[in-house]
């Protein structure tokens, strides 16, 4: 989560998460990735934007790559 958020959901998450880099390596044939969304649905294009290209580089590669999303607090 790269935002510094207000909400209290997205500070909570934050709280409990390590800010740690992201290394997208995918060390099989059907990687998958957690993507945990905004709160604001319109900011996530933007932070989705980079998974994206990887995916579809994935993907020209022949892997199957999987995406769990969801949203801090599982907003709808």
């Amino acid at each position: 989560m790269a935002d510094k958020g207000s909400s209290a959901a997205l500070l909570d998450a934050q709280r409990k998460k390590p800010a740690m880099p992201v290394h997208p390596i995918a060390t099989g044939r059907c990687p998958v990735v957690r993507f945990i969304g905004h709160p604001r649905y319109e900011d996530n294009q933007r932070y989705f934007q980079q998974w994206h290209k990887k995916l579809s580089q994935w993907q020209q590669q022949g892997k199957s790559p999987y995406v769990f999303w969801h949203t801090v607090g599982n907003h709808d």
